[in-house]
Order: C-alpha cells, then sequence, then structure tokens
C-alpha cells in the first residue's frame, strides 16, 4: 500500500522524531518548487537538510515508529548484528545533539 505524504507526516509525529509544527515549518520555508507532494519528497529533503537519516526515512515509511526515540537518545542507524541474530547494534545520539 502506497503511503501518502500526510501518513508519513503523521508517523514522523508519531515516532517522536518532529514535531507537526515543525514539519509544517521546514516544508513553508522550502521553495515553492521544493515543497513535497509525495512522502519521498519529504524525506529526501529532511534528509538533504540533515534532519533525518536515511534509515529512519526508511524505517518510518514502512511504519515502525516506535524505537526510533529512546528517552533523551535518537536512534540515527543499524550497525548490524552479530552471528546468531540475537541483537542488533544501533548508532544513537542524545537529542539535545541533533
Amino acid at each position: 500500500m502506497a503511503v501518502t505524504l500526510a501518513q508519513f507526516v503523521e508517523s514522523l509525529v508519531r515516532s517522536g522524531l518532529f514535531a507537526a509544527a515543525e514539519l509544517a515549518r521546514f516544508q513553508e520555508n522550502l521553495p515553492p518548487d521544493r515543497r513535497p507532494q509525495v512522502p519521498q519528497d519529504l524525506a529526501r529533503e529532511l534528509i538533504h537538510a540533515g534532519r533525518l537519516t536515511k534509515y529512519q526515512a526508511a524505517q518510518v515509511y514502512q511504519g515502525k515508529t516506535k524505537g526510533l526515540v529512546l528517552g533523551d537518545y535518537v536512534i540515527l542507524d543499524e550497525i548490524g548484528a552479530p552471528a546468531g541474530g540475537l541483537l542488533i547494534y544501533f548508532t544513537g545520539t542524545m537529542r539535545s545533539f541533533v
């Protein structure tokens, strides 16, 4: 099922990565010819601005919004898993540094 721009924005907010007003302001500040029409456009602009990682965009697009924000920490990317697959390693940062 294709994700609409509104659904993607809602998922970004639900993930805790952004506030709704913050995303609205971000889109309004883009030049008219670069304002997103589809989720991929918004993701590309946020990634280009350094506000979202490719990993975060992919997770949110797939509806996996839980676990991207853990208290004061924001998950940036998945590093990988050792043999056996019982653990997964991630990179992250404190929210104040994002």
